[in-house]
């Protein structure tokens, strides 16, 4: 029976550990794949700070993309890592980060008469690191101890493994638990 753990935080789904699908092999390998994916991107978009700070859209349209994509995980990557600090729902997350955007835009028109470069461009940079870094290392996480269910609930999993704390295991929206769902139906039919 799931139940849901705070009403402003809607994206988690506290439930018993019975009810949340087991993860397998082929989870655990595409957890890795996508968290090694965004430990690439980090990497590279550290590296190559200074430079994609002036570079238009046009120019890296691969970057901006998994930039873009970073930026529509970020509210879930802050909402689901510190739901019990923050207390508040994904939608106010958005609605920062758009007032973000448009503030660092309007800087950048004052300051360098541009909207995107170099404000807006090292505003979402950052967050996109931060996202795709968060995330990453959780996939990387999740795929090594083979986490049960919400993969940004490995962090504060291993810390309860180490104070000897319990934690509560979650579903969460998303890409894992319909794999971990099928994988765990094939490995029923096959027993």
């Amino acid at each position: 029976m799931l139940r849901r753990e705070n009403s402003m935080s809607d994206e988690i789904m506290e439930t018993n550990e019975e009810s949340i699908p087991p993860t397998g092999t082929i989870g655990r390998l595409l957890r890795a794949v996508a968290g090694g994916f965004q430990i690439y991107f980090v990497w590279s978009a550290v590296q190559y700070f200074s430079e994609l700070r002036y570079t238009p859209l046009d120019a890296q349209p691969v970057f901006w993309a998994f930039a873009a994509f970073g930026i529509y995980l970020l509210p879930w990557a802050i909402n689901l890592g510190f739901h019990k600090v923050f207390r508040i729902g994904r939608r106010y997350w958005f609605g920062a980060i758009a007032i973000g955007a448009v503030a660092t835009a309007g800087w950048g028109y004052l300051y360098y008469q541009s909207l995107w470069q170099p404000v807006l461009s090292t505003y979402l940079i950052i967050a996109a690191i931060y996202a795709h870094g968060h995330i990453g290392i959780s996939n990387l996480l999740a795929a090594i101890v083979g986490i049960q269910g919400c993969e940004m609930r490995v962090i504060p999993y291993l810390i309860s493994r180490i104070s000897g704390r319990d934690v509560k295991l979650a579903l969460c929206p998303g890409l894992w638990t319909p794999i971990d769902r099928w994988e765990a139906a094939i490995r029923q039919d096959y027993r």
